[in-house]
């Protein structure tokens, strides 16, 4: 979790002190159950998740700041389906699934899994589509991509996380195939 940023939560509630909640969009639904510090500047309790338990501490450090993500844009027909690609990491090139679909209301939505990574599926927070250019960013890793869709049919562009800029290539797979 230490690229994520700006998570949204989930499943929340409160009772008295205790205070409950999970991260929404996150692989393994990590949950946090605590308690309110007397001067209500202090939440700490124990975060769950798949690997285990481990206490946690949250403080106080101003007001609220709310950052929600950009709303997606339309679904292209360009652009949906699943996509194999690689990131190429300089020692080890690591293979990487996208898939883009339509949401109910036409927008577009994706995850991505890192193959060689562990195999969790990481929802896209945002996917933006502008004629041939693709942008997808990812919360709960602190991941973005841009790429472009050239003649050839893939989308070929730069994977972004924490410091390192990656580039980062898609071919759709034969089953995807628009």
């Amino acid at each position: 979790m230490a690229n994520a940023i700006d998570l949204p939560l989930t499943d929340i509630s409160v009772q008295d002190n205790a205070v409950r909640f999970a991260i929404a969009d996150f692989p393994g639904k990590p949950a946090f159950e605590g308690k309110l510090s007397a001067d209500r500047n202090e939440l700490a309790g124990n975060a769950t998740n798949p690997n285990g338990v481990v206490p946690f501490k949250l403080l106080r450090k101003g007001e609220a700041n709310v950052k929600l993500p950009t709303p997606s844009t339309a679904m292209s027909v360009d652009f949906e389906g699943t996509w194999n690609g690689t990131i190429d990491a300089g020692q080890a090139i690591l293979r990487v699934v996208v898939k883009l679909s339509r949401a109910a209301d036409g927008s577009a939505a994706g995850s991505m899994i890192s193959v060689d990574q562990g195999g969790q599926e990481i929802p896209m927070s945002t996917v933006t589509i502008q004629g041939k250019q693709l942008q997808f960013e990812m919360r709960a890793v602190g991941g973005m991509f841009r790429g472009v869709l050239g003649a050839n049919g893939e989308i070929a562009g730069t994977f972004a996380q924490g410091p390192a800029s990656l580039p980062m290539a898609l071919k759709r797979t034969s089953a995807g195939a628009k």
